[in-house]
């Protein structure tokens, strides 16, 4: 997945990451995903360390200027 996230990025630079919902639903979603999927902990414990932040909004951790 984090492969993905990589070219995606390349290809199409951080705007293609940008989802056109307010951060209100973004966060309802996050928080849906976490609460109905078990895995999901686990996958966004492992994307956050791989350099990866969010769910609905995928985006780098850390970005650099």
């Amino acid at each position: 997945m984090t492969t993905f996230l990589v070219r995606a990025t390349e290809q199409y630079g951080e705007a293609a990451d940008e989802p056109d919902l307010s951060p209100e639903v973004v966060a309802l979603l996050d928080e849906l995903f976490l609460e109905t999927v078990p895995a999901a902990p686990r996958l966004l414990q492992l994307l956050r360390q791989r350099g990866w932040d969010g769910w609905t909004h995928i985006r780098p951790a850390v970005r650099h200027a």
